[in-house]
């Protein structure tokens, strides 16, 4: 009983130990991923701004359009695999926390910081991080800009008579990118929801 309570204390400073150290450099590494998720950002519109205003024909205005909207597609879906990742490793660390006996009512850790309590209910959105759930509302949020400047760019009438069928596939196209990248919360979040699932069944057990 006494090696056991001695192996818990043991378990409890070194978990509070490291957890101080990680969340130290969780916060620079937040810093640089704004400046990376930033200059991403900046570069695709920057490029499809030059050709916007410099284009030599529809041809190569539409062909930076669609490598836009689909890298902007991969943005997205970048930052949603870095949500992912955080909340598997949250129920990870909350199982090493409950090990220690540092999480629930009265404990350093909150139980609302256990994703299998904190999401009960479905949530296809905001299981997003906070602060990632900022940056990828940016990639689709553009990607509606973009389809929009286009269209007025390629159609000046504001005719929707004039498109030719190939710039109608492309649109369609966009559209689809932009739907891909709004149906990723939903992917994730339900690949989430299995494991929360199975460490609950695994619990009852």
């Amino acid at each position: 009983m006494k090696n056991r309570n001695n192996f818990k204390n043991d378990l409890k400073k070194e978990m509070l130990v490291g957890w101080l150290s990680q969340w130290a450099e969780n916060q620079r590494v937040r810093e640089q991923s704004f400046l990376k998720i930033i200059g991403f950002l900046g570069v695709v519109i920057y490029g499809y701004a030059y050709v916007y205003h410099n284009k030599s024909s529809d041809q190569e205005f539409s062909l930076i359009f669609i490598v836009c909207e689909f890298i902007l597609t991969f943005g997205s879906s970048i930052i949603l695999a870095i949500s992912y990742n955080y909340r598997r490793d949250q129920i990870v660390n909350a199982k090493i926390l409950k090990k220690a006996d540092e999480l629930g009512s009265g404990k350093i850790f909150p139980e609302s910081y256990d994703p299998c309590y904190s999401f009960k209910n479905a949530r296809s959105f905001t299981w997003i991080p906070d602060f990632l759930a900022s940056f990828y509302l940016i990639f689709p949020l553009t990607q509606i800009v973009l389809i929009v400047s286009y269209y007025y760019k390629i159609n000046p009438e504001r005719n929707i008579c004039n498109l030719d069928y190939s710039t109608v596939i492309l649109i369609l196209f966009s559209i689809i990118s932009l739907m891909i990248s709004m149906y990723l919360p939903f992917r994730y979040y339900n690949k989430l929801i299995k494991i929360i699932d199975k460490e609950k069944n695994a619990v009852i057990k």
